[in-house]
């Protein structure tokens, strides 16, 4: 009775063959069997900002176009901020990608505002810096580069107007004044104001200042009122008398700083000048 042929050695074989043959072509033989995958920036989000500094999330798509999963083991980059490096790294991974499919990877970088503006007043100048980051991502022995460019959005500054001027009291000699200042926060995180030290002139003659150190935190896209309590003379009026006791709108000046915490509780001063014409009301 013939026997069936034994296969369990030409296996073995096969699998010595393939194995040797894979040893000799190394990574080189991989990079041939395998294609790199792709790499596509899909958006930037923020993370924890403030006045001064911030995190930025880039994220990139990663598809694997092979017929077996790869994982991706690390991300090389670096940016580039106003044609200024500003960062760079390495961020281990072990991103998994099945066959055919794509996945997400994010490259966390933190910024301070500071290295790329002069100072926090700028801000009223800047809207937004364009930006470059750029890397490769690994996965074994095959390398892709990646590319990001656009522009970031940078914080604002709070707003400020003078909302009204009130005479609370008349007396001999002067007058007792309560002046209404809105602060709008234009941001989507929260400001925390300190401190509010101005000094308002009415029609480039009465010279008044006011203190304000009970503030409280102004939340996302909100608007806090102040009040400020000040002292006026009449004697430091001169031709602006009249005009203050018959209650007609009055050229003003407003200048002054607004303090605000910023990143690490540092206190930041922010210089105020407003100017236009407003009425004294009674």
């Amino acid at each position: 009775m013939p026997m069936a042929p034994d296969f369990r050695h030409l296996t073995v074989r096969w699998v010595a063959i393939l194995t040797i043959l894979t040893l000799a072509w190394g990574c080189a033989g991989v990079r041939n069997l395998m294609k790199p995958p792709e790499v596509k920036f899909h958006q930037v989000s923020t993370r924890q900002l403030s006045l001064t500094e911030g995190t930025f999330l880039f994220e990139f798509h990663v598809t694997n176009p092979n017929p077996l999963g790869i994982v991706v083991d690390q991300a090389v980059y670096r940016l580039k901020v106003n044609d200024q490096e500003v960062g760079h790294g390495t961020l281990d991974q072990h991103l998994s990608v099945a066959a055919g499919q794509s996945a997400p990877i994010t490259v966390p970088l933190n910024l301070n505002f500071l290295n790329v503006i002069q100072s926090v007043a700028d801000l009223a100048k800047v809207r937004s810096l364009p930006y470059e980051l750029s890397g490769r991502l690994s996965s074994g022995p095959l390398t892709v580069p990646f590319q990001a460019r656009g522009d970031l959005p940078l914080p604002q500054l709070p707003g400020l107007r003078l909302h009204e001027v009130r005479i609370k009291k008349l007396n001999l000699t002067g007058a007792d004044l309560e002046i209404d200042l809105e602060i709008d926060n234009p941001n989507a995180f929260e400001l925390a104001p300190t401190g509010l030290k101005c000094r308002l002139l009415l029609d480039g003659e009465a010279a008044v200042e006011a203190l304000s150190s009970r503030l409280t935190p102004i939340g996302q896209d909100r608007t806090q009122r102040i009040t400020l309590a000040a002292g006026l003379d009449y004697s430091r009026l001169g031709r602006s008398l009249h005009r203050l006791l018959s209650g007609r709108a009055i050229p003003y000046e407003l200048t002054g700083r607004l303090m605000l915490v910023t990143a690490g509780d540092k206190e930041t001063p922010l210089p105020i000048h407003l100017k236009g014409e407003i009425p004294l009301l009674r």
